[in-house]
């Protein structure tokens, strides 16, 4: 119940703007796997690195510094084992992600783009960023609007 508040009040406060949607540090922010159960932990670790790099090569590709590092201390990355309901949540501190199983990197794909300051991609977009994550990795739509955000890429 305490999770599904904290949420709550984050979106509310998102949407009223009382918070900045992307990290002031980005790019060159530290991210740190945490995961709630220690039998997690490595796996985990090897989710967050994965979305790090995707984000990370894809900008580069286009000419832009790499956004997120991985390593300790930084902006937490924080997986919650549940049963219930898969989702994330993104604020000015970290990244918090419900689900099921570990090995499950869309989420973190996802919650990545809003740190990175992007809003949901259009429905029918090929996107991690649509609000009903459907895509499997960042895409090309994904970078060019990650580039824009970040002054390192044309806005188009």
């Amino acid at each position: 119940m305490v999770y599904v508040v904290k949420a709550l009040v984050l979106w509310l406060c998102m949407l009223s703007g009382c918070l900045s949607r992307a990290w002031d540090d980005v790019p060159g922010a530290v991210v740190t796997p945490v995961a709630d159960r220690a039998e997690h932990q490595a796996e985990w670790e090897v989710n967050v690195a994965f979305s790090v790099n995707e984000w990370g090569d894809g900008l580069e590709g286009v000419g832009c510094p790499r956004p997120f590092v991985v390593g300790d201390g930084g902006h937490p990355v924080t997986l919650i084992y549940t049963e219930g309901n898969t989702h994330g949540v993104q604020d000015v501190d970290g990244i918090e992600v419900y689900q099921q199983r570990p090995s499950f990197p869309l989420l973190v794909l996802h919650e990545l783009g809003h740190a990175l300051g992007l809003d949901h991609a259009p429905d029918g977009e090929e996107s991690v960023m649509t609000a009903w994550v459907v895509a499997s990795t960042v895409s090309s739509y994904d970078i060019k609007q990650a580039a824009c955000v970040l002054g390192c890429g044309p806005c188009s």
